[in-house]
């Protein structure tokens, strides 16, 4: 019996980008402004205090498309060998749905909100669709440690094809 394939894509960077920030406050109480972008580089240090409130709004903050992927997105959707998923650290599920909307998109995604950047949580839900039985997997995201994180699931599921593909910053950073 053929296993199950999975296409799954990140949300910010890799189908929008949007003018969304995370606000840091650092321990000596500067403070900062991160895009997602700069975020996704980002080391934390001790102290730091993190607000993800505009990833948790029902409102995307000017969403622009990234046609490259939102139409790999829905060429996965047209062949139908797959099940579609984004994937995002994102904590509201409505304001992706419009935005899929909004681009002729009412169907056939699951949306996946962990509300939680850690790269381990992104891990951890592909595994989980690993175990569920998919073999296939393919994965977009524009952050390395995602990116990493997911490549590590190659030696616990050797049996399983797991291509993991990293969004160029050139293909968003002037949208």
């Amino acid at each position: 019996m053929a296993g199950m394939k999975a296409k799954i894509f990140d949300f910010d960077n890799t189908l929008a980008v949007s003018d969304s920030r995370v606000y840091i406050t650092k321990q000596n109480g500067k403070k900062l402004t991160l895009t997602p972008g700069e975020y996704s580089h980002y080391v934390e240090e001790p102290g730091d205090k993190f607000d993800f409130r505009e990833f948790h709004s029902d409102n995307l903050i000017n969403p622009r498309e990234i046609k490259k992927y939102t139409g790999k997105l829905k060429n996965a959707l047209q062949s139908g060998t797959a099940r579609v998923f984004i994937l995002t650290a994102r904590g509201n599920t409505k304001p992706i749905a419009k935005f899929l909307s909004d681009i002729g998109i009412r169907s056939g995604v699951t949306i996946v909100c962990l509300n939680n950047s850690a790269p381990e949580k992104k891990r951890a839900y592909i595994a989980g669709l690993l175990h569920k039985g998919f073999d296939d997997i393919d994965f977009w995201d524009d952050a390395m440690p995602y990116i990493d994180a997911v490549n590590k699931l190659k030696g616990e599921f050797p049996h399983a094809k797991i291509h993991a593909h990293r969004i160029p910053e050139t293909d968003y950073m002037h949208l």
